[in-house]
């Protein structure tokens, strides 16, 4: 029921109208609507208006002093551009209004709209695209499901009754964007059966390669490619996808048909020089990605690419590890984890279980990307961990520190029950840790990442709080990247942006004295970095790490000796101690 102030803004639009003041009766009936969108008589209103509006509303709608419209003066507009059968433009203000103000049900309008005889066939679907794509960073949508419900059915009814393909992709990318992957794949799936077209089956595939099931998104992505075979971005995704499942050489196949087409396409040369020097050890390839990286500083696929080849141990790396490069990881685990893989000829058919014992207690980081990397490939697998020894002193439980700090709580990313770790903070919202993907993509120096995080850190919304659970809770690794690399790279990133204000300091002192874990040699790295210059200070944070390293576990590999050896390289300033840190730091890298 309306409340009296809508009756009185309806009255006075009635006034309005019937003295011809067409302007005040928009202005009252605009706000009628914003109390009850679906009170008939509002809306009857509201159809007589559109029959005297002029030609061009903009007099009927003036803009406000602070430039902006409000939000039912829009509807109301959206309204009169409807009765004109003005579809385009009537159905991208109604999404605007609805999304602007997603407690409300704006978009039920459209659906008494679609119900009108070629209504949804009059909208111009690219125009519409264009809309949505505008909209697709918008933070409100990613707490209003409902209204994402809303907003996929609309765009998959306007899809298939203009047979937009273009239309689905950028809806899909939107649904995907706030976190309803599932939504953007129920879409992609009831146009391509209404009306199949190529972008109907790459919303599928994005979908089905976000849902982490690789191999639907390979028959989808095929499934488009057979209907544009001209189009190879889609090929890109193919080869892409095949390489996250393992099968390097089709992918390697799929880039070298391309490069037969366009010998430097930008993506699929890169790339298959890098599985040339992966799987065949071509020397003249490896040197071949390092000079196109070089001389395209552009390219970041050729820089993502060269920077593998390092990580992967394919080309002597450059520098020193940890301070010039990130090494690949080495944990038992994860060699286990890939000769597996290795072995198999593919994902089990239904569920399995797998038990591992291991001598030594992993890091919870190294099992976490396992995890997550075998969930990449499509497996459907259970890993039950046993621990024959755990290490002395116990790497489950905080080391000691000074006096200072037995009187406040330390801050945790990993809480265990028995050996098994489960994060202790929650996930942050995606938006709030993308400087920390962005950072994480980027080629790794110490140095260049502590400039870059300088810059990034002003500008994130994040609290130091969000910044360290994206240590536990990632963003989704790019595509091509190993899990334990990407997880690791984001944890050094999340760090040094942690490490810009005092707050983040103290996350990182709790971290480097924390459970033994990737995470505390990040925090030793940004807390090095973050040292005054400062001969004092330095030469406290150098004896404080120093001590660390000589804190060995009693048994099993030691996540912590390289960053830490590296943290304290990065503040000595004696050359004989410089140079047998640097020793201890190449051994074995």
């Amino acid at each position: 029921m309306a409340v009296p102030t809508a009756e009185r803004d309806h009255a006075l639009a009635r006034d309005a109208f019937a003295s011809g003041d067409l302007v005040h009766a928009a202005h009252h009936l605009a706000s009628a609507l914003a109390a009850d969108l679906e009170d008939e008589r509002f809306l009857r209103l509201a159809d007589a208006l559109a029959a005297r509006a002029p030609r061009d509303l903009r007099p009927l709608f003036p803009e406000r002093k602070d430039g902006k419209t409000y939000y039912a003066a829009g509807a109301l507009e959206a309204w009169i551009h409807a009765s004109r059968g003005e579809a385009t433009e009537a159905l991208a203000l109604l999404v605007q209004v609805a999304i602007a103000r997603p407690e409300e049900r704006w978009l039920s309008w459209a659906g008494r709209w679609l119900l009108r005889d070629g209504f949804a066939a009059a909208v111009q679907p690219l125009t519409f695209a264009a809309t949505l794509a505008r909209l697709r960073e918008r933070a409100e949508l990613r707490d209003a499901p409902r209204l994402l419900d809303e907003l996929g059915a609309l765009v998959g009814h306007v899809a298939r009754a203009t047979g937009s393909g273009e239309l689905v992709v950028v809806a899909a990318r939107l649904l995907r964007l706030h976190g309803q992957a599932g939504r953007a794949l129920a879409l992609g799936l009831e146009v391509d059966a209404a009306t199949p077209s190529y972008g109907s089956a790459l919303a599928a595939a994005y979908a089905c390669r976000e849902l982490g099931r690789p191999e639907e998104a390979l028959i989808w992505f095929r499934r488009a490619s057979s209907r544009a075979p001209a189009e190879e971005s889609c090929r890109m995704d193919i080869a892409d996808t095949l390489t996250a499942v393992g099968r390097d050489a089709e992918a390697l196949a799929v880039y070298e048909d391309t490069l037969r087409r366009e010998p430097r396409h930008p993506w699929a040369l890169p790339s298959a020089l890098y599985l040339r020097a992966a799987l065949h050890g071509e020397a003249a390839a490896a040197g071949a990605l390092r000079r196109l990286a070089e001389d395209e500083p552009e390219n970041e696929r050729a820089r993502d690419r060269a920077a593998r080849l390092v990580a992967h141990g394919l080309v002597p790396p450059a520098g020193l590890p940890y301070l010039d490069h990130l090494p690949r990881r080495t944990e038992a685990l994860l060699d286990v984890m890939w000769k597996i893989l290795g072995d198999a000829q593919g994902p089990p058919e239904k569920p399995a279980s797998i038990r591992l014992t291991l001598s030594a207690l992993e890091p919870p980081s190294a099992v976490a990307a396992m995890h997550r990397q075998l969930e990449a490939l499509g497996w459907a697998v259970e890993v039950h961990l046993h621990v024959e020894r755990l290490q002395a002193p116990d790497p489950r439980a905080p080391r000691r520190r000074g006096l200072r700090h037995w009187f406040r709580r330390s801050f945790l990313l990993w809480r265990y029950d028995g050996v098994r770790a489960r994060p202790a903070v929650a996930a942050p919202p995606p938006e709030r840790t993308a400087p920390v993907a962005a950072l994480a993509r980027t080629p790794y120096a110490l140095d260049a990442w502590w400039t870059e995080a300088q810059r990034l850190r002003p500008a994130a919304d994040a609290t130091p709080a969000e910044l360290a659970a994206a240590m536990v809770h990632p963003p989704p690794a790019p595509q091509g990247w190993e899990w334990a690399e990407w997880l690791f790279a984001v944890q050094v990133a999340a760090a040094l942006l942690l490490a810009q204000d005092a707050g983040g300091r103290a996350i990182l002192e709790d971290l480097l004295y924390g459970p033994l874990d990737w995470a505390a040699g990040a925090a030793a790295l940004a807390l090095a970095r973050a040292t005054p210059d400062d001969p004092a200070a330095r030469a406290r944070r150098r004896s404080e790490l120093l001590a660390l390293v000589r804190a060995r576990p009693s048994h099993g590999a030691w996540c912590l000796e390289k960053p830490l050896l590296a943290a304290a390289l990065r503040l000595s300033d004696d050359p004989g101690q410089r140079r047998d840190l640097e020793t201890l730091l190449r051994e074995g890298s």
